[in-house]
């Protein structure tokens, strides 16, 4: 039995059954740019300049924009220099027994801990 491909090469010969005409390369693509239908090229031409009222007012808007960005800035910087004092106050006047008490009970609550869970975090140190 013979393979497929010396039955092909029987009926058909060795010689290339595709040839490409000379020259065919040399001048493709100009050929094909020449088939190409034509196309409007739009140049979108500058905008008009500015008139100097419109640069002015963008300049005073920039302006008025960093004035409050410095401004919103030194608010935020002096309010939060305020709560370290507060924070020296709950240091020199710790809570009492109860409240921290209170405050170990709703932490438990909310982290759904029951006894068993304290007891052997507490022996596990």
């Amino acid at each position: 039995m013979m393979n497929e491909e010396q039955l092909i090469k029987q009926i058909m010969g060795d010689k290339p059954s595709f040839r490409v005409p000379e020259g065919y390369f040399d001048n493709l693509a100009a050929r094909v740019m020449d088939n190409l239908p034509e196309q409007q090229v739009e140049v979108e031409l500058p905008v008009a300049k500015k008139s100097a009222k419109t640069l002015i007012l963008r300049r005073v808007m920039l302006a008025a924009a960093c004035v409050c960005a410095v401004v919103f800035s030194t608010y935020i910087l002096l309010n939060n220099q305020e709560q370290p004092e507060q924070m020296a106050v709950n240091v020199v006047n710790p809570p009492t027994m109860e409240e921290a008490s209170a405050y170990f009970d709703e932490a438990a609550d909310y982290a759904m801990l029951d006894n068993q869970d304290i007891y052997a975090c507490l022996i596990s140190d």
